[in-house]
């Protein structure tokens, strides 16, 4: 599991001018402003941590011994919803593995962004599911960050085959539920198909079996 932790890059930076040391001049009152300032600050960064430790947990479930319980597939109009970045991308190389539980990086050219703000070129996401150079996919992330990427794809179906036979123009000035929707459809359409050929050649390799025995 990455190690993700608040971003607080965005974070004020906490500067104490005298005022805030307790001059003499101010007496008890001052010393109380700094006071109230400092845990402004500290709420500030602890809401901040929660929600990310929240996001965290959306993305990768429960972790349970060496697995991982990958919350099912919340619809399309709710997985729009949440997701922070849906790219389209081709997977360019394989990278090595993050952590102990499954989750290894890829190296990836996003051709384009459906939801967020990712440009198109080169990108390292950490995924959990089984990528292959040279084909296209639909990507998705909830968000959050670690190992110096900030892109997981975690959630059921966050990584989909898109056909070569698919032409992007098809999504051109559609929703984006519409646009995912057409991307799932793509590939119902060739999971059916090999299900389909798989069926026959086992049914080919049964007759065969059955004549030899």
């Amino acid at each position: 599991m990455p190690h993700l932790m608040p971003d607080k890059s965005s974070e004020p930076t906490a500067v104490p001018s005298r005022r805030s040391f307790g001059a003499k001049a101010d007496g008890a009152g001052s010393s109380s402003v700094a006071s109230r300032r400092w845990l402004s600050f500290l709420r500030q960064a602890t809401l901040r941590f929660m929600k990310t430790l929240t996001l965290t947990f959306l993305m990768l479930g429960v972790m349970a011994g060496s697995g991982m319980n990958i919350s099912p597939f919340p619809g399309v109009d709710l997985y729009v919803e949440h997701g922070k970045d849906i790219v389209i991308a081709d997977c360019v190389s394989l990278g090595t593995n993050l952590n102990a539980h499954g989750v290894h990086s890829v190296e990836v050219r996003i051709i384009e962004t459906l939801k967020g703000d990712k440009p198109p070129g080169k990108l390292t996401i950490g995924t959990i599911y089984t990528m292959t150079p040279g084909k296209r996919y639909l990507l998705y992330s909830m968000g959050g960050s670690g190992n110096g990427i900030d892109f997981f794809a975690f959630p059921e179906l966050s990584v989909v085959e898109i056909s070569g036979s698919f032409d992007l123009k098809r999504l051109d000035g559609k929703p984006v539920t519409e646009q995912v929707s057409l991307l799932f459809a793509d590939r119902l359409a060739h999971v059916a198909l090999s299900l389909r050929e798989l069926e026959e050649e086992k049914a080919s390799l049964g007759k065969a079996t059955k004549k030899q025995s």
